[in-house]
């Protein structure tokens, strides 16, 4: 069981990380667009 503890526990910090950068990559891509208006205008 012990064994199966650390795997789940292994997977879901894997799934974490994962899963915030992605939310970093996003929120970079909805950012970025902001930047280009501010600096065209």
């Amino acid at each position: 069981m012990k064994n199966w503890i650390i795997v789940l526990i292994g997977l879901t910090i894997v799934f974490v990380g994962v899963v915030t950068k992605k939310l970093f990559f996003l929120l970079f891509i909805a950012i970025l667009p902001l930047f280009w208006n501010y600096k065209s205008n």
